[in-house]
């Protein structure tokens, strides 16, 4: 299990929360300007979406705080919390919407791939987790 003051957990939602700018930052522009994806946009959103598969697995994985600040460390209960949160939200943030709406052989499709794209949005509500964790270390520290 992964503790939340360890190196690693750090570290990972720093690398977390950079995704999530970056994608926040990036993807409302890129549904509005651009029409499609070169390789180098399709390779960056791969590698962004696979960090996001690897956070769900890390998530799967680590100690939680409850409201009185315990510690969370059974596997299954942090599994139910978690389930219960966040999973189908980061589930539904790391579906190639876009390429399965590209499969389909509907007259007129060409124009709704961008609503495929539009789905990236859903990583925007990570965001919101970030944040949460951003005010419980605060008071951690106000405590310690």
């Amino acid at each position: 299990m992964f503790y939340p003051d360890s190196l690693f957990k750090t570290i990972w939602d720093m690398v977390i929360t950079f995704a999530i700018i970056f994608t926040s930052l990036v993807t409302p522009f890129r549904i509005a300007f651009t029409e499609n994806d070169d390789t180098f946009w399709k390779t960056l959103n791969l590698v962004i979406d696979s960090v996001f598969l690897v956070d769900i697995f890390i998530n799967f994985n680590s100690v939680v705080q409850d409201e009185d600040l315990q510690l969370i460390e059974n596997r299954c209960k942090v599994s139910v919390l978690y389930i219960k949160s966040w999973f189908f939200i980061d589930v539904l943030s790391i579906l190639p919407f876009d390429i399965i709406l590209n499969g389909s052989d509907i007259n007129g499709m060409a124009k709704l791939t961008r609503i495929g794209r539009m789905y990236k949005i859903i990583k925007l509500t990570r965001l919101l987790r970030v944040l949460k964790v951003v005010k419980e270390r605060s008071k951690l520290v106000k405590f310690a």
